[in-house]
């Protein structure tokens, strides 16, 4: 494995790491409940990505991991590099 690329599991099934930073922000008012926040951070590349909704954490996650099966595919059907 070359520096940059995923960690790969049995099967050649990409695996990553992220952080996941999850906060409480205050409302305006009292009465409206608090809204949680989260940040999505790649260890390997430093991306980070925000969503104003918990549940949005998985899809983030979902999409990344489809976008690195496909360029792990990619670099399987290229062969061995040099």
């Amino acid at each position: 494995m070359k520096d940059g690329e995923p960690n790969e599991v049995k099967g050649g099934v990409p695996a990553m790491s992220w952080l996941v930073r999850c906060w409480v922000e205050p409302r305006e008012t009292e009465q409206a409940e608090p809204v949680i926040r989260c940040c999505l951070r790649n260890l390997r590349t430093g991306e980070e990505q925000y969503a104003g909704d918990p549940e949005k954490l998985g899809e983030l996650v979902l999409q990344h991991l489809r976008e690195e099966s496909g360029r792990s595919g990619d670099r399987a059907s290229a062969g061995p590099s040099s």
